[in-house]
């Protein structure tokens, strides 16, 4: 996944969360980390370039994924025993009509 991708998904999951903050002082915090800001290299004038991050962009959005996976952790409902069971449910024999043959078929 691209860098400026995954910041956009964290950006937007942090934003939507139950913060005190709001999404430009999230963003402000994501973009002061070591690496985030990105530079554009051109190739000529009318170019409208490509993205570069810093060396330490793939540790900084390691620690920030770290981060933001245990605060979500932290606001997770208590687990339950069992959400949702998903094998079928035990049918009762005793209902099924028996498999009996099919009368022969008369012939005029």
């Amino acid at each position: 996944m691209r860098p400026s991708l995954l910041l956009a998904c964290i950006l937007s999951a942090a934003a939507a969360a139950e913060t005190v903050q709001d999404r430009d002082a999230v963003g402000a915090a994501v973009l002061a980390l070591h690496g985030l800001r990105a530079g554009t290299i051109k190739t000529y004038d009318d170019d409208a370039g490509s993205s570069a991050f810093g060396d330490g962009a793939a540790r900084s959005v390691a620690e920030l994924r770290l981060r933001l996976g245990a605060w979500l952790d932290a606001k997770a409902p208590a687990p339950r025993a069992r959400w949702h069971d998903p094998r079928p449910r035990v049918m009762d024999h005793t209902k099924l009509r028996p498999i009996v043959a099919l009368p022969v078929p008369v012939t005029k």
